[in-house]
C-alpha cells in the first residue's frame, strides 16, 4: 500500500520561487501523506492548467518532443500514523530518471 507521487521538489526554497511543477509535486507528495495516514490504497491526482507564455513556446516544444519514462515512485514507511512524526528516512524515491533541465526565460 505505497503511495505513488510525481516528485522532484527543492527543498528549502521559498514559495514564490518554485517552480509550477515543484508546487504541484508539494501538493501531491502532502496528499501522499494523507493517504498513508488514512490508510488509502492510491492516490491519483490530476492537473489541468497549462499556459505557456510566447517566450517559452521552443522550450515547450522540446518538453513535448522527449520520450515518456516511467514515473517515479514515493515509497513512505507505513508505519507513520501521524503525519507530524515523518522524518526525511521514511521517504525513498525509486526509478526517478530525470531528462535534462530545461531553461526558459522568465515571463513578466
Amino acid at each position: 500500500m505505497a503511495a505513488t507521487l510525481l516528485s522532484g521538489v527543492r527543498t528549502g526554497t521559498h514559495r514564490s520561487e518554485r517552480t509550477a511543477a515543484e508546487r504541484r509535486a508539494t501538493f501531491a507528495r502532502s496528499a501522499g501523506f494523507l493517504a498513508v495516514i488514512s490508510l488509502l490504497a492510491e492516490v491519483i491526482l490530476l492537473f489541468g492548467d497549462l499556459h505557456p507564455y510566447r517566450n517559452h513556446l521552443d522550450e515547450a516544444r522540446e518538453q513535448l518532443s522527449r520520450d515518456c519514462r516511467p514515473l517515479p515512485r514515493m515509497k513512505l514507511n507505513q508505519a507513520v500514523k501521524n503525519i507530524r512524526d515523518f522524518s526525511f528516512g521514511d521517504f525513498e524515491l525509486l526509478g526517478y530518471d530525470p531528462h535534462p533541465s530545461i531553461k526558459a526565460p522568465i515571463a513578466v
